[in-house]
C-alpha cells in the first residue's frame, strides 16, 4: 500500500509499504505468498515507484525464500531486525529521577512534531510529520487523542514522547487455544492476578486486552525508560494484559526495555527494489522505525 512520507537517509521521499499477510494453515505451502508478493512488485512498477518495505516474521522460512529473489535477482534487500517487545505486568516500579511526564495538550504539537522530526529523521522509513499532518492523522486514528500521549521532560526542556493507544474498537486479539505450555502458565498465573489486582490470562475465545506504547520518540534509552516506566504504572490493573513496542535491535533506545518484565518476537525488514536501483545501497547505516501500530 501506499505509505505516507517517510524519511530515507534523512531526506523525505515516499515508499510503499507490503503489510501483513496472515495465511491460513491449509493454504500455506501452496504459493500464495509468492503469487501475492509478484503482484506486490508488478504494482510497484505499475505506480512508478522504485522503493518501499516489507517485515517479516523471524524463522519464516517459506517468505525467506522469496525475498531470497529468483533466477538471480533479488527485489529485496535485507536492512535490519525489528524487535517486538510484549512487556508484562507484575509491580509499580519507582519513576526515574530527573525526568518529568504529564500528558501532552493540543498546544504541545508545534514542540513535539519538532523534536520528532530531529531524532526520528536520523531513523530510516519513520514517518514525516508536520503540525498539520500530526493533526489530521491523529484525527483518523480511532480511540486515540492528543491526551493519549505522554511528555517527557528535563530542566522544562522537552526530551520524549510516546503515545498509549489502545486499539480495541477497531483491532483486537482473540485467544483461540493455548498449548500446554500457556495452559499451565494460565493455571498458575491467574490466581496471582486476582491477588495482585492484574489483569488475567484470558481462556480460549477471549479477546487479550493490550495497549501499544506506540510513535517512539526520546533523546536517550534513560528518556524512554522514564517514559515506558510512567505508562507501566498508568497501565497496571484489571484491565491490560501487556503493552507492545517494536524497535531496532541496533537502535541506542532500546535498553530503555531492560528491566521489565517481557516477552520478544523478531521480526526481518527488508527494502523491496522493484527497479533494482538499490541494490548495495546503506539502509543499516541508520537504525530503522517500524510501528505495527500505525500500519
Amino acid at each position: 500500500a501506499p505509505f505516507w512520507a517517510v524519511y530515507v537517509d534523512g531526506a523525505v521521499r515516499s515508499a510503499d509499504y507490503a503489510c501483513d499477510l496472515p495465511v491460513p494453515p491449509e493454504w500455506r505451502g501452496s504459493g500464495l505468498y509468492k503469487q501475492v508478493y509478484q503482484h506486490i512488485e508488478a504494482w510497484s512498477l505499475g505506480r512508478g515507484e522504485d522503493l518501499g518495505f516489507t517485515t517479516v516474521m523471524k524463522g519464516n522460512r517459506a517468505m525467506a525464500r522469496i525475498v531470497a529473489g529468483r533466477a538471480g535477482v533479488v527485489p529485496y534487500h535485507h536492512i535490519t531486525t525489528m524487535r517486538n517487545f510484549t512487556v508484562h505486568f507484575l509491580f509499580k516500579k519507582r519513576p526515574l529521577p530527573g525526568i518529568t511526564i504529564r500528558p501532552a495538550t493540543a498546544a504541545d504539537i508545534p514542540e513535539m512534531v519538532a523534536l520528532w522530526s530531529r531524532l526520528n529523521s536520523q531513523k530510516q522509513f519513520a514517518p514525516f510529520l508536520t503540525v498539520d499532518s500530526f493533526q489530521a492523522r491523529l484525527a483518523a486514528s480511532p480511540g486515540l487523542a492528543i491526551g493519549d500521549y505522554r511528555l517527557a521532560h528535563h530542566d522544562d526542556r522537552l526530551v520524549g514522547s510516546l503515545a498509549l493507544w489502545n486499539q480495541e474498537s477497531f483491532k483486537r486479539m482473540v485467544v483461540l487455544k493455548l498449548n500446554g505450555g500457556a495452559t499451565w502458565m494460565r493455571r498458575w498465573y491467574n490466581p496471582i492476578a486476582r491477588l495482585l489486582g492484574l489483569a488475567r490470562f484470558p481462556a480460549p475465545g477471549n479477546t487479550m486486552p493490550y495497549v501499544y506504547a506506540t510513535q517512539l520518540c526520546a533523546e536517550t534509552a534513560h528518556d524512554l525508560k522514564a517514559l515506558y516506566t510512567h505508562v507501566y504504572n498508568e497501565s497496571i490493573g484489571p484491565e491490560t494484559f501487556f503493552i507492545s513496542s517494536m524497535l531496532d535491535v541496533r537502535d541506542p533506545l532500546i535498553t530503555a526495555l531492560d528491566g521489565f518484565l517481557k516477552q520478544t518476537v523478531d521480526i526481518e525488514v527488508y527494502a523491496m527494489d522493484p527497479y533494482r536501483k538499490w541494490v548495495g545501497h546503506p539502509f543499516n547505516r541508520l537504525p530503522v522505525y517500524f510501528d505495527p501500530a500505525i500500519v
